[in-house]
Formats: C-alpha cells, structure tokens, sequence
C-alpha cells in the first residue's frame, strides 16, 4: 500500500504522507520516497511541497520493525550505536 502520493503541478510537486493518522516514516516509505524522488526529477519540477493527512504531519522514524522504538533495547546494541540511537 502506498503510503505516499505526488502530483505536479507546472513546476511544484506535490507529495502527500497519506499513513494516518500517524504517517510514520517506515523503511517502505523511504524506499517510495527515493522512487519518487526519482520521478520528480524527471519531470522537470524545481520545488517540492510535502504535507500530510490527518490530524497529525508525521510522528517521526519508525526505523526499527517489529517494536515500538528504535530506543529500545539499548543495551544489545553496539557502543556506536548505543551512542547515536539510544541517547
């Protein structure tokens, strides 16, 4: 399911978070997001606009699957790790 839609415009591009009502940005979504991107780029566009549905822009990274933070579980991690992702 495509968490992502984009419409041009002239110009602008317009790309809309459609995962409410958090629009969490998951792996899928980045991997939707570089293939858009893409497309932008040749379409000739040279701005983009990013808005969201729903109550809320976007609650942030989902960057771990599978649980509920990338906090978690801090003390598996490597030191570098711990230290970027666990502060």
């Amino acid at each position: 399911m495509s968490q992502l839609s984009l419409s041009i415009d002239g110009k602008l591009a317009k790309l809309v978070l459609h995962d409410q009502p958090q629009n969490r940005l998951t792996q899928p979504f980045f991997a939707e997001l570089g293939e858009t991107i893409a497309e932008i780029g040749r379409s000739g566009a040279r701005a983009a606009l990013l808005s969201a549905e729903g109550p809320d822009f976007s609650f942030g990274g989902d960057i771990a699957p599978g649980r509920s933070s990338a906090r978690t579980n801090c003390a598996s991690r490597s030191s570098s790790a711990r230290d970027d992702l666990c502060r």
